[in-house]
Parts: C-alpha cells; structure tokens; sequence
C-alpha cells in the first residue's frame, strides 16, 4: 500500500501541510464489500476531491510521482490552496494502482472515528471483511489493542493500494496522532 497523507506538524519529523506517501506491496487478495455506512461513515467521505473545472495537467508532475512507485515515501509540500491534493488526483488519473481517498474532517479527531473512516475508503476501494467491521463496530473494543492492529493488518494485505490521507493537520490530539502513526508501522518497509 502507499499512503499519501498531509503529516502533522513535529510528528516524525515533517511539516504540516505535506503530503507523504509510503508504500507496501503485497501479493494477498481480499473479498467482501460492507458498504461504508456500516461503518457510520458516509460515502461522500471515501473519495477524491471534486474537480472543478480549469485544472491543468501537470505531466511532469506526475511523472516524478510515477517514477518514485519504487520509493518507500514520496512527499509533496506546499502551503494551504497550492494544489497538493490535485495533484495527487492527477496522479492517480495516471497509475494503475488503486487509490483509497480519507478526507479527513474534525470528526476524525476521535481514534475510533479515525480508524472506521480509514476503514471505510478501503471498503470503497478494495473490500474490507466482515470480521474487521465486527472489530471496529462492535462494543467493548479498545482503539489501540484491538481496532488498530486489526486495521493495521487489513491495510497490510491490500496489495498495490495508494491510500491518500488528506488534511492530517486536523488530528489534533495526541491520541488521534499516536493512531495514526501507529498504523503506519503496520506498512512495514518499501
């Protein structure tokens, strides 16, 4: 999987208002597609941002992000409105991976929120299982001791999957960021 992200501001050491991407790549399939909303999270969430009219294709661009498919992490920076996000849409008119959009919003602060939304645009894209949407939904389960590593394994055996994570820079609390870059170490290397 590659994640695209705008990272958080002193969290591993980025900035905020970049965009990351890291990459895992896995030979596992996966079956069943629960719908979204049994995750309590709308549709309208899990996917790119619209695109208005008058967007300039920027092959160059894309081409360096195409050319870094092979890298463990890509980054893209740049201040609020300068196009980080069309860009990674550019970027995914252009290559054969699937890609799994999080727009992330306020809610999102909530870890358990946080993991159904990530949840949700994998199931748009790629399915997710019953059993995973048991663990996020269900009562009694703990966010770091149950949600995450189930998350974090799903995300694990997605195959060649970009999953872009928009506006990072929203997840204020600590425990929103430690879930958050705790699901990364389930990427493992490149």
């Amino acid at each position: 999987a590659i994640i695209a992200r705008t990272v958080l501001e002193g969290v591993g050491g980025y900035r905020a208002g970049s965009v990351h991407a890291v990459r895992r790549g896995s030979e596992h399939g996966l079956s069943g597609h629960g719908m979204p909303n049994e995750l309590g999270i709308p549709a309208s969430a899990c996917g790119p941002p619209t695109r208005h009219g008058g967007v300039i294709r920027r092959p160059n661009l894309v081409k360096r992000f195409l050319d870094g498919v092979d890298s463990p992490l890509v980054m893209v920076a740049a201040p609020a409105g300068y196009g980080k996000s069309t860009a990674v849409t550019l970027w995914s008119d252009d290559d054969e991976r699937r890609f799994a959009w999080v727009r992330l919003e306020a809610l999102d602060d909530d870890p358990v929120h946080l993991l159904r939304h990530i949840a949700a645009s994998l199931d748009h894209v790629v399915g997710v299982e019953a059993e995973l949407i048991r663990v996020l939904t269900g009562p009694g389960r703990s966010f770091d001791t149950a949600q995450l590593p189930a998350l974090g394994q799903h995300l694990s055996m997605c195959g060649d999957l970009v999953l872009v994570i928009d506006d990072v820079h929203l997840l204020s609390t600590d425990t929103s960021r430690a879930v958050f870059m705790g699901l990364l170490s389930y990427l493992g290397e490149g």
